[in-house]
């Protein structure tokens, strides 16, 4: 579990069919950290979690889950984690 604090920048709510065909809604908010060059794509499964407003500083437990979709299929993709040096 990562603690993953920043400006909140977009919160929205998508839909996506599956497919069998049923429908899922999935929350998707766009989190900026300090010092980043751009904001951080997470997956919320909690409709109902209050944030805050965009542009509002949050700090969210996230877990991470490295993929990528090729050919339709998930694939395991690799992620970096560094210390910055200041």
């Amino acid at each position: 579990m990562l603690q993953l604090n920043g400006i909140l920048k977009s919160d929205e709510i998508k839909e996506f069919t599956k497919k069998d065909g049923s429908i899922v809604k999935k929350r998707i908010v766009y989190v900026e950290p300090k010092d980043s060059i751009f904001p951080l794509k997470v997956s919320i499964d909690d409709l109902n979690l209050k944030l805050g407003k965009c542009g509002e500083q949050v700090s969210l437990s996230i877990n991470v889950y490295p993929f990528y979709f090729e050919d339709g299929k998930m694939k395991r993709a690799l992620i970096n984690y560094y210390v910055t040096k200041k």
